[in-house]
């Protein structure tokens, strides 16, 4: 009477020593259709954190499948992208410099004549933020001038552009950014803080 899981429903069948095949046959069929997160020794929550992933790929499904062309009088999908991707350009901050910082964020220990560990990590983030700041101008010129057709429009700021068309941040500012759930416009505020 071994169960594998802890509402008995995952066991050895009563009869395993002296069972058919047809009786094995009847117990796999017994068993539900999906396996709940148990048979695995998961939590109840990594279902629920399964369906909504599996929400949101479908979400960027239907977003990535809708067609880019305006209809009746709006503003084609290109002349929205090329809007927004101007407007976040004149708005992206200037490279964050340590040399206007308060001249005790990068101190050193006069013992060891090592800089603190604030200014350290201090140091660290503000290398990481000024390569995001860096790659976000960047790639909106680049972008504004490919849907302008002065430069082709690579697989990276393709994907930006529907990003945009979206308001999803670029998968291309993933390896540099901070991680975040928010939707562009509010990440983008975020970032201009």
């Amino acid at each position: 009477d071994y169960r594998f899981s802890e509402s008995g429903i995952y066991k050895c069948p009563d009869n395993s020593d002296t069972g058919t095949v047809d009786d094995f046959l009847a117990y796999v069929d017994s068993l539900p259709l999906t396996d709940p997160p148990e048979v695995f020794g998961m939590h109840e929550n990594a279902n629920i954190a399964f369906q909504d992933q599996q929400s949101a790929h479908l979400l960027n499904l239907v977003l990535s499948i809708q067609p880019r062309e305006a209809s009746g009088s709006g503003k084609k999908p290109e002349d929205v992208v090329l809007e927004l991707a101007e407007l976040m350009s004149s708005r992206v901050p200037q490279i964050v410099s340590t040399e206007t910082a308060h001249p005790t964020s990068f101190g050193y220990d006069p013992e060891t004549g090592m800089m603190y560990s604030l200014g350290t990590c201090l140091g660290q983030e503000v290398n990481k933020f000024n390569r995001l700041l860096s790659l976000l101008s960047k790639s909106l010129v680049m972008l504004q001038n490919a849907v302008k057709g002065l430069i082709v429009m690579t697989a990276d700021l393709d994907s930006m552009f529907t990003a945009l068309t979206n308001n999803q941040v670029p998968g291309l500012l993933s390896k540099v950014t901070y991680p975040s759930l928010k939707p562009l416009s509010s990440w983008f505020e975020d970032l201009i803080l």
